[in-house]
């Protein structure tokens, strides 16, 4: 028979067969030496018969180097059902680095019939020193101290919670950065409602770190992609705690740009805290509804705190009501930056701060005018 057939003769069994494995992964994308790897994979059944089978997970610590078993089980799987399979592995004490995993399905005479793979990161006991600390002056973002225009490119949240990618995949990515020339990976990385790092978050942003710095890369997470600054002082408090326990997470990573917001918003939000922190910013800026109805030239009578948001304002060109509004919108910026900045700052006073901006000033979102203490800003 020719190739032709016989390939066209395995086709057919495969598609009558209709099993195959899908899901393999380990509980958390990265592991300290010591601790318990759980693994676990999916063997589904879309065919018409029953499936015996045995599952067998390997694992390579490096590349090149012999597979070890990590577990190996049998399992019988109804038509059009699925079985999922799990065993544990110790991780040595002398692996660090991204460990590939590979899953082989046989059925019950011994063949082979599907494969896959994944893995995850076996964090090193100290940081790897990559290209060095990476710090910001004279203009120049400097790994290791030496001035260098980097170059780099951007991914977003789903590196983390897609089912096809995971840390082999990132570890193939920061491969590809390098041979392109690149020396910065971005990521626009994901919050959770109430702004706090579950064990599992920790663990895929502590193994993405490890594995830029091996791959030489600076790493540059975006912690609040997307976000409104006109927000309460609750939500502001949330966000920053957010930012500390990042920065308490990956302070220590030598390769690291922090990266605020790489798309600021600034909305009125119908059901926000506007009317409070206008009438806040007025009082600031003023220091009583008197001098407020003094600047704006309005009859007295109205308390600062029944001053409505968004105020009426005039077309004239120096419109007293339209220019603090604008500069109200500065204030946001100026407040959601600081409060940030200074989250970061209490855990991490080396790594340089960035967030985006625009290529020219529009409600408030003003380069010049609010920037504050962050060390640089980069243009979108």
């Amino acid at each position: 028979a020719s190739a032709v057939s016989r390939g066209l003769g395995e086709l057919v069994r495969v598609i009558i067969r209709g099993a195959y494995l899908r899901d393999l992964e380990s509980e958390f994308a990265s592991y300290r030496a010591g601790e318990s790897v759980l693994v676990r994979v999916r063997v589904v059944n879309e065919g018409i018969r029953e499936q015996r089978v045995r599952v067998t997970v390997f694992a390579r610590p490096a590349p090149g180097g012999e597979e070890i078993p990590v577990f190996s089980q049998e399992a019988a799987i109804p038509p059009g059902q699925s079985v999922a399979v799990s065993g544990s592995w110790g991780l040595p004490e002398d692996i660090s680095g991204l460990v590939r995993l590979r899953a082989v399905v046989e059925d019950g005479e011994g063949n082979a019939f599907d494969e896959l793979e994944s893995g995850f990161v076996a964090l090193p006991g100290e940081p790897s020193t990559g290209s060095g600390v990476l710090t910001f002056s004279g203009n120049y973002l400097r790994p290791g101290g030496r001035a260098m225009f980097l170059f780099g490119s951007d991914n977003y949240a789903n590196v983390y919670t897609s089912s096809c990618e995971g840390p082999l995949w990132w570890d193939r990515e920061h491969r590809a950065s390098r041979d392109f020339g690149f020396r910065i990976y971005e990521n626009l990385q994901y919050s959770n409602p109430d702004y706090r790092l579950k064990e599992v978050d920790r663990r895929r942003f502590a193994g993405m770190a490890a594995l830029t710095q091996q791959h030489r890369l600076v790493f540059m997470p975006c912690l609040l992609v997307g976000h409104n600054v006109a927000i309460s002082d609750d939500l502001l408090a949330a966000q920053s705690r957010q930012c500390r326990e990042y920065a308490d997470l990956l302070g220590e990573t030598p390769g690291l740009l922090w990266y605020i917001n790489g798309d600021y918003q600034l909305r009125y939000d119908r059901e926000g805290p506007l009317g409070e922190l206008w009438r806040t910013f007025l009082l600031e800026r003023y220091g009583s509804s008197d001098a407020v109805r003094r600047a704006w030239g309005r009859p007295a009578g109205a308390d600062a705190g029944e001053i409505p948001f968004p105020p009426e304002t005039g077309t004239a060109w120096d419109e007293r009501v339209a220019m603090d509004k604008t500069r109200f919108n500065l204030w946001l910026m100026t407040r959601w930056n600081a409060a940030h900045v200074a989250a970061i700052r209490s855990r991490d006073r080396v790594h340089p701060i960035t967030s985006e901006y625009y290529s020219f000033p529009f409600d408030g979102m003003d380069l010049r005018l609010t920037i504050g203490d962050q060390d640089v800003s980069n243009i979108g």
